[in-house]
């Protein structure tokens, strides 16, 4: 679980700017580098979000919300998988956080949100890819 959250949303390099500030490179590109895509993980333990600077899961909920995290999907078998999996990676996208950083209009910065989300799902697919060179998975939207 440690490689695949590292290649969702992880650190890749660390650079220090000419003015002593911290610059973070992830392993998943994001538009204007806002990042505004957070990784969750839902388990029987609890809800934990992902912090990349750290490489370390928080608890935030110590509930299972696999099940009413179930009800969200559209499709049967996505709401059986969600209930019975051992854990579900969640992707949640921040648009204030790209908003607040941009000059553009909402709609552009979901655009930018979905690229993100793109390309974190290439990265991960990478990353689970089985030994016999194809890839059966599901990515709930």
């Amino acid at each position: 679980m440690s490689q695949l959250l590292w290649a969702l949303q992880g650190t890749a390099n660390v650079e220090t700017s000419p003015e002593g500030k911290k610059i973070l490179h992830r392993t998943a590109p994001s538009a204007g580098q806002t990042f505004p895509l957070e990784v969750y993980v839902a388990f029987a333990k609890g809800l934990f979000p992902y912090e990349p600077k750290k490489h370390v899961l928080h608890l935030v909920n110590d509930k299972d919300i696999r099940e009413k995290l179930s009800e969200a999907a559209m499709a049967p078998l996505n709401k059986e998988a969600i209930k019975t999996a051992p854990l579900t990676i969640i992707l949640v996208a921040d648009n204030k956080r790209a908003l607040a950083d941009w000059s553009y209009s909402f709609d552009c910065i979901v655009r930018h949100g979905l690229r993100s989300e793109k390309s974190m799902r290439r990265f991960f697919a990478v990353q689970v890819q089985p030994p016999s060179g194809t890839l059966k998975s599901n990515f709930f939207v």
